[in-house]
């Protein structure tokens, strides 16, 4: 599964190999390019994940960024599953840099990590 190592690699960039957040910390992923994985499938990898590194009871929300078409301009929520823009039947093209980043919240607003 290459979304395990999509979220390792993001939580590495946030927390350090071995770190992580502070206990009670809600962690967010944001899910920037949503052709390389599923929503959910973050969400539970990233859990588990944190659950080995020691944290009980990790609080995990994945947003997912929307995208606009280079084609046609339209704004939609490509997934691996359906990759082409749903008005104009072109394919998105896949985001240069991460696919998750990682926001650690201390209040109510996350702020990047």
């Amino acid at each position: 599964m290459h979304e395990t190592g999509l979220v390792v690699r993001a939580l590495d960039d946030a927390f350090g190999s071995d770190g992580m957040p502070p206990p009670g910390s809600p962690v967010e992923l944001v899910l920037r390019d949503p052709l390389r994985a599923e929503s959910s499938t973050i969400a539970f990898l990233a859990g588990l994940l944190l659950r080995e590194r020691g944290l009980p009871h990790p609080q995990v929300r994945v947003v997912v960024e929307s995208r606009r078409c280079a084609a046609c301009g339209a704004t939609g929520m490509p997934s691996p599953t359906t990759p082409t823009c749903s008005t104009c039947g072109l394919p998105y093209r896949q985001l240069d840099g991460p696919a998750i980043v990682v926001a650690v919240s201390t209040s109510d607003r996350p702020s990047c990590v």
